[in-house]
């Protein structure tokens, strides 16, 4: 019970500690023109981690409950935020979106909607019951989402040229990272039931999962990426053709 409470403070203490390090990598190098909305989810968890503690260590006040629920909703939208973030340093390499890819990206979004909603009804959890109930299915159901959306920008990524180790795969791969833990933390979960003697385990494995990703987010933006992979011919043809119909368009209002 002892190590219990120590590592649970431990805990509490490091993670605004490395969402105050993301912080400053993404202000001091000037990230935060690509990548706003990760400096605002943050900001959210530098604030609302010590907050909940204060008002309630034990997490069972209703008072905490409400709080938690408003962070996790605020949370969720700030994800969905940095997935903008990331389509919008991938999706659009010059004064206007790439069509093609935008559409694909919608239709992937569609069926990932589909695949997450499914896996939500078909999820039955064991002993926990209605609020507890759907906004465990709302957890699982905005994680599944998250992956399925970043892997397909990523897959999109290295199509104009993003190597693996810049700064808009980095913030995808830790995004996947924490969306596919959460899902699977939730999904055992509700497996298991709120009264399975390893219950503890799950949360301790979720908050290390995002103690790990703010610290690879963190490397990551401080360093330098680098230079992108020479374009495919296509697809700087189109990109030239894209921009050359944007200036095209931009003349013409202005006549």
């Amino acid at each position: 019970m002892v190590f219990a409470d120590i590592l649970d403070k431990a805990l509490v203490v490091s993670g605004p500690v490395l969402d105050g390090f993301l912080c400053a990598a993404i202000l001091l190098r000037n990230r935060w023109r690509s990548f706003p909305a990760l400096l605002a989810f943050a900001l959210l968890d530098l604030v609302s981690s010590p907050l909940l503690y204060w008002v309630d260590p034990g997490g069972t006040s209703r008072l905490y409950t409400r709080l938690y629920v408003g962070y996790d909703v605020c949370s969720f939208l700030l994800q969905l935020l940095i997935l903008y973030d990331v389509a919008r340093n991938v999706l659009k390499p010059g004064d206007a979106w790439d069509a093609r890819a935008l559409r694909a990206l919608t239709l992937l979004g569609i069926s990932g909607v589909a695949i997450a909603l499914a896996a939500t009804i078909v999820l039955q959890p064991t002993e926990i019951h209605g609020t507890v109930n759907i906004f465990l299915r709302a957890e699982v159901f905005s994680s599944l989402l998250t992956c399925e959306l970043v892997i397909g920008m990523m897959l999109s990524a290295t199509k104009v040229g993003l190597t693996w180790r810049s700064h808009v795969m980095a913030v995808g791969q830790g995004l996947m990272l924490w969306a596919l833990v959460v899902a699977s933390e939730e999904g055992l979960y509700a497996h298991v039931g709120p009264n399975h003697p390893f219950g503890r385990f799950f949360y301790y494995a979720r908050v290390l999962d995002y103690l790990v990703v703010v610290g690879y987010w963190t490397v990551s933006l401080w360093n330098e990426e680098p230079a992108r992979r020479p374009t495919a011919p296509a697809l700087r043809k189109y990109i030239v053709a894209l921009h050359e119909q944007v200036q095209y368009d931009l003349g013409n209002t202005g006549h």
